[in-house]
């Protein structure tokens, strides 16, 4: 694990497996410092969120999609390759950010760059879909 004041990196084998939003302060860091963490190596990929331009952080968007034979989910006109295991299974798909993750079910399956326009995203209702707030999240559904 790596992590500082805006991402947290899951490595394993000098491969990143997944990247979130740290929620960690200087105090925490602080903090686990004087417990004798060591110094990380540099950072092992760009940062969950771009700090420059974040004023406030997004609520996060689900949508449930149905991966297609080759693993393929399609997004607002955007190819999402998942692989080959979750052909014709249901995934939902957390856009937070920067990052989507795929899940099926309590499972992560993958987490991708997000390619979409974070400025129509965080609207659908203003493109034809619905909301529904749940316990902190936005769940959209759109096409």
């Amino acid at each position: 694990m790596w992590a500082d004041l805006s991402s947290v990196y899951i490595i394993c084998d000098d491969i990143v497996i997944k990247t979130v939003r740290s929620k960690l302060t200087t105090a925490d860091l602080q903090r686990l410092r004087a417990r004798g963490t060591r110094p990380g190596r540099p950072r092992p990929a760009q940062a969950a969120f771009d700090t420059s331009t974040a004023t406030h952080r997004p609520r996060a968007i689900e949508i449930d999609r149905t991966a297609n034979r080759d693993g393929i989910v399609i997004v607002r006109g955007h190819e999402l390759a998942l692989g080959v295991v979750t052909a014709g299974s249901r995934v939902t798909l957390r856009i937070d950010g920067e990052l989507i993750h795929a899940t099926n079910g309590t499972h992560l399956i993958k987490t991708l760059p997000n390619p979409l326009d974070l400025e129509n995203m965080w609207f659908p209702r203003n493109r034809g879909g619905l909301l529904y707030a749940a316990s902190g999240s936005v769940t959209a559904v759109f096409s």
